[in-house]
């Protein structure tokens, strides 16, 4: 009896032992598992504090890129909505104007383009909706018999801007381009900013 006493005991003893360092072990692991837990979120953390200083300088980088170039594209907007109504205003001009008035306009383009092709004999076409009459009449006044023949060409003649002479000396060598188009950006070119002004009353638009 006195031996299974014993053997009891000592059965006790290492199942507490057991049971202690089982004990101790879990509880290891579980700090260790606190610790690695730890250390996952302060790497989370600093990876995000990361993305976010990354972020916020791209985008303060993309903010200063937008605001250096908005005066700039504000500006090429402003040029082309002043030369698109200059140019809107002058076509509602001409197309109130009497033929005669366009006739006139066209023949002081071909007196400028004889200083260039001197007594060169030339040959011509009616373009827009200039008629072939209109034309010879015009280059009869400026260049006499040197002008060879005129022929049509009304391919275009729904544009306004169109309404003139192509004109080739018969070498072909030098042509010009006698047209309202022509006269309307040698207008531009000369009194584009009285003609904003006028336009705009006297104040351009900002």
């Amino acid at each position: 009896m006195e031996e299974l006493r014993s053997t009891d005991v000592l059965d006790r003893e290492i199942r507490a032992d057991s049971e202690k360092k089982a004990s101790e072990i879990l509880s290891r692991a579980e700090e260790n598992a606190k610790s690695i837990l730890s250390e996952v979120q302060e790497r989370i953390l600093k990876a995000k504090e990361e993305v976010d200083a990354a972020s916020k300088k791209r985008l303060g980088v993309l903010e200063k890129n937008l605001n250096a170039s908005l005066p700039l594209e504000k500006q090429r907007y402003l040029v082309s909505f002043i030369n698109d109504s200059i140019v809107d205003a002058m076509k509602n001009h001409i197309e109130n104007l009497d033929s005669s008035i366009k006739e006139q306009l066209i023949e002081n383009l071909a007196k400028k383009a004889k200083a260039v092709t001197g007594d060169a004999k030339v040959t011509a076409i009616a373009t827009g909706n200039m008629t072939k009459a209109s034309a010879e009449k015009i280059l009869k006044n400026v260049y006499g018999t040197s002008c060879l023949k005129v022929e049509e060409n009304h391919k275009h003649d729904d544009d306004l801007l169109a309404y003139g002479i192509i004109l080739s000396t018969e070498d072909r060598k030098i042509t010009c381009r006698l047209t309202l188009e022509e006269k309307t950006n040698e207008i531009l070119s000369q009194k584009r900013e009285q003609l904003a002004l006028a336009l705009f009353g006297g104040r351009l638009p900002e």
